[in-house]
């Protein structure tokens, strides 16, 4: 057998696809916030300059929520399906499937209730001004994208793990 198996492949590809995609899409509040500027209410919100920044960083604040709470169900869905199909296709390593299932879904909740919380505790001017982890030619990381990444990154490990046994 050759590392890394077809079936390998095809089991971690909905995990690597999905950290891609949120490479690719960091970033893309630039975009968003644009798209906000050319409303035409956007020159009349509120009394003041202040209003519209407050509504823009709320849209922004309550769009990563959505995105990321999204994110990480899709993940557990999942985990879920691939390693139930894992485990029942297996040959005599049961154990170590459940074993591999149970650390990755209970890894990917756990980053979501841990993000769930964050947003929780955050304020939307807070969060825009205060989350940024890393900034590089419009590519912009937040914590939750870290996250995210890390969420699809354990069952692959844990996929890659079973593979090699």
């Amino acid at each position: 057998m050759s590392f890394p198996s077809a079936g390998l492949i095809l089991e971690i590809t909905p995990f690597l696809s999905t950290i891609v995609v949120e490479i690719a899409t960091a970033g893309g509040e630039g975009k968003f916030e644009g798209e906000f500027q050319k409303q035409p209410e956007y020159g009349v919100i509120g009394d003041s300059p202040a209003s519209a920044e407050n509504i823009r960083y709320t849209a922004l604040f309550s769009y990563h929520y959505e995105q990321s709470m999204r994110y990480f169900d899709i993940a557990t869905i999942a985990a879920f399906v691939i390693f139930i199909t894992k485990l029942y296709t297996a040959e005599g390593t049961s154990e170590l499937i459940v074993s591999a299932a149970v650390i990755s879904i209970c890894f990917i909740v756990g980053l979501r209730v841990w993000m769930r919380r964050y947003f929780e505790l955050k304020t939307p001017t807070e969060y825009a001004r205060k989350d940024l982890l890393y900034t590089y030619r419009g590519l912009i990381i937040r914590k939750g994208d870290l996250a995210i990444m890390a969420a699809n990154l354990a069952p692959v490990m844990c996929l890659v793990f079973l593979d090699l046994m």
